[in-house]
């Protein structure tokens, strides 16, 4: 069954959920503490990650925190022929000040209705950015400064939610991976004083002892760009390790993230025509 990215969901909420959810340890990722499917299985596994980094970051001038797991767990159920099966879960979780709800402590900043939106590049950035990032939190490296400026003053439109892009495209045009960029609210009810997971990322089934896909989520470059009002651009990576343009935690940057929508519009019409 055809699982799609989490900002086309955003799109078409009037997809079925018999059209979209099925889960079948293939490579996945959406918005939420975990996968629906096997919820629990991932919830308890991201207790206790085997690699882990987190980042402070300021925005309406409180301090945030966003934490990057990464664990490996031995999938239940699964129908595959692979000995000793094994599945990478990375999860990002917000922490914010104080101990109030997080849309209470964001009416109290914002001074109104709550307002987070959070936007996550859905594949790879290449090897030169990847390479590029300095220090945890910090995206200029990466990114570069005008790109990091143009994200810092962007934000996006009170009538719009969180359904447009980021008024950062001609800075960073360039900088973008091929798969576009996933954005969702965060103040939707499922972050919670217990749960504050916001985004996962699982990885396909592989034989336990090849660290490849392991490596490949602890190298990469994790990005976030968590906005309210005006918006802060977070970057981390939990091995800084050089990567080559062959290394599975890299893809190509993209001329536009906008390029990947032609193929996703084609796929979306394709399942509209079947329900």
């Amino acid at each position: 069954m055809l699982r799609l990215p989490n900002n086309l969901l955003l799109l078409y909420p009037f997809l079925t959920s018999s059209a979209v959810s099925a889960w079948i340890y293939t490579p996945s990722q959406g918005f939420g503490p975990a996968p629906e499917d096997h919820a629990a299985l991932f919830l308890q596994a991201n207790q206790n990650p085997n690699a882990t980094a987190s980042a402070p970051f300021q925005l309406s001038g409180q301090l945030y925190n966003l934490t990057v797991n990464v664990t490996e767990l031995t999938p239940t159920g699964a129908d595959t022929n692979i000995t000793n099966p094994r599945v990478i879960s990375t999860v990002y979780s917000l922490e914010w000040p104080g101990d109030s709800s997080l849309n209470a402590t964001l009416e109290e900043a914002q001074g109104g209705v709550p307002r987070l939106c959070a936007t996550i590049p859905s594949s790879p950035f290449s090897a030169s950015i990847t390479n590029g990032y300095i220090d945890a939190g910090d995206c200029s490296g990466a990114l570069g400064e005008d790109c990091v400026n143009a994200l810092e003053a962007s934000s996006y439109e009170s009538s719009a939610g969180c359904s447009r892009p980021l008024q950062a495209d001609d800075e960073c045009r360039s900088k973008w991976p091929n798969g576009g960029l996933a954005t969702s609210s965060l103040t939707q009810g499922f972050l919670n004083m217990t749960n504050r997971g916001f985004y996962w990322r699982t990885s396909a089934i592989y034989s336990a002892g090849n660290d490849t896909l392991f490596n490949s989520e602890t190298e990469r470059l994790q990005m976030a760009v968590i906005s309210g009002l005006k918006s802060s651009p977070v970057c981390l990576r939990i091995s800084d390790n050089h990567v080559s343009p062959s290394d599975p935690s890299t893809s190509t940057a993209s001329p536009s993230w906008k390029s990947a929508w032609p193929f996703w519009t084609a796929i979306i019409a394709c399942v509209l025509s079947l329900l």
